[in-house]
Parts: structure tokens; sequence; C-alpha cells
């Protein structure tokens, strides 16, 4: 009597601390939008698609546990989010990108000058991202294209999160991390820069 008692409470807990940690990430998240919007008023329409996005999941939390194929649902989800975001942030290609993407072009075109480049000396670990590059830009040749792949990889990544999460936790937790992901800004931001 006194182990399931002491079960049902640590099930209590358990249920609270996730609420926590739910609202937490929840708050952490709307406060990045807002703070986005404050410095970035060009980027309203941005913060409108999370806030619709975050909608979507809030009502499908509730279908959560009888949502069939929820891998396929993830990764088209993460890849209708990511597409989004580069659809409207459009940032341009500067500084370092600009060097690897540059670097790229001339390699997909047979041009090795890019390795006297100072900046290749000084990391050259960045002339794999490069060589990626190019062998992405041999099948199209296109910022953009780099881009889309940027995106397809993220929601890979959340897939992938998914079936590692469904190995070690329960399916419902496991669901809720891949969502949870899917929304996290740093990767959805990161799609639209060429990384």
């Amino acid at each position: 009597m006194v182990t399931s008692n002491n079960n049902n409470k640590l099930t209590k807990l358990g249920t609270i601390l996730i609420m926590v940690f739910k609202c937490l990430f929840l708050f952490l998240t709307l406060f990045t939008i807002i703070s986005v919007l404050i410095v970035k008023k060009q980027y309203i329409l941005f913060g409108i698609v999370i806030f619709i996005a975050l909608t979507i999941l809030a009502v499908a939390g509730s279908k959560i546990n009888t949502l069939p194929h929820f891998s396929l649902f993830i990764f088209l989800f993460t890849l209708f989010l990511g597409i989004i975001t580069i659809w409207l942030l459009k940032t341009p290609i500067e500084s370092d990108f600009n060097v690897q993407y540059l670097a790229a072009k001339a390699l997909k075109n047979g041009n090795f000058i890019f390795q006297n480049n100072s900046y290749f000396e000084r990391w050259p670990y960045q002339l794999g991202l490069s060589i990626y590059e190019s062998w992405l830009l041999r099948l199209v040749n296109s910022s953009n294209f780099l881009r889309f792949f940027n995106v397809i990889t993220i929601a890979g990544i959340t897939v992938l999160i998914y079936q590692i999460a469904q190995k070690i936790t329960t399916e419902p937790a496991a669901r809720l991390a891949a969502l949870l992901y899917s929304i996290f800004l740093t990767p959805l931001t990161y799609c639209a820069v060429l990384t």
C-alpha cells in the first residue's frame, strides 16, 4: 500500500514537472518571437506564422496519441515550417557564408583557386562544407536549392529525434520531443542561411 502511494506521488510529481517544462518552453519561444518582432518589425509575418504553427501544435497536442504515421506528419510539418521560414526571411549571403558559397561555386566549375584564400588556411575544416555545397550545386545551381536542402535535413533530423526518443521513452513523450524541436527557432532560422 505504501509503495503504490509513493508511485502515485511520483507520477503526480512527474506530471507537474512536465507541465512546468512545457510552460517554460512555450514562454521562451513566445519571448523569442516577441523579441524578434520588437527589434525587426519586418518579421511580423514570420511571427504570425510561428504563432499559427504553435496553435496547430496545441490543437494537435490533444490528438497526439491517436495520430497515425507520425513520422510522416512530423517530417511534413517541419518541412512546411522550414519552407515558410526561408520564404519569409530571405537572408543575404554574407560574411563567412559568402566565402564558402563562392568557394563551392568555384569548386563546382573545377576551379581550385579558393585554396589560397586565407579564410580556408585559418579554418580548413570549412572546406568540407564548401565541397558538400558544390556537390549540391552540381545538381541544381541555386542558393535557394541549398536552403531547401537545409530544410529537408532539419525535417529529417526531427524524424530522427522522434525515432530515437521512441526507443528510450514513451510514445507521447517521443512525439512531444519531435513537435517541440520542429518549432524550435534555431534550426528553423538556420535553414535560411547556407550552413
